[in-house]
């Protein structure tokens, strides 16, 4: 499982550098405000297996409404304002999940393997500058 690494910019004297799953992202977005979430698109490997990392949807959301609570005025979890409430709220979190599954493999496929070196290469003779010489 990949976190992208943020910055979330409180005011100009506070600014954050965190991680975050790519899920909550837009969770951040929508409680500190859509400019004040910034992604510098570095990911970080935090678990090797990809397939046993990810968490179901059904926790997940329970702990993203844990974590950031709810909208002080109307009591709405700010979980369910982005991703929707009952079956429909886990089921859009669940998309956002394997989307970020997908991702992850598909970073794993395109690492580039370094090739192996072709031999010994010939050094060339580098002509004086005739502004030097």
């Amino acid at each position: 499982m990949r976190y992208v690494k943020i910055k979330v910019v409180r005011d100009i004297n506070a600014q954050m550098p965190t991680m975050a799953t790519p899920w909550e992202i837009p969770v951040l977005e929508y409680v500190f405000g859509q400019g004040n979430v910034q992604s510098n698109g570095e990911f970080h490997r935090v678990v090797k297996d990809a397939d046993t990392a990810y968490p179901a949807a059904g926790a997940e959301f329970d702990r993203l409404m844990r974590r950031y609570g709810s909208d002080p005025e109307s009591g709405i979890p700010y979980v369910v304002s982005v991703y929707g409430s009952a079956r429909n709220g886990i089921e859009a979190l669940q998309r956002a999940i394997d989307e970020a599954r997908k991702a992850d493999t598909a970073a794993e496929r395109k690492t580039p393997v370094p090739a192996a070196p072709k031999g010994r290469s010939r050094r060339r003779a580098v002509e004086p500058d005739p502004l030097t010489a």
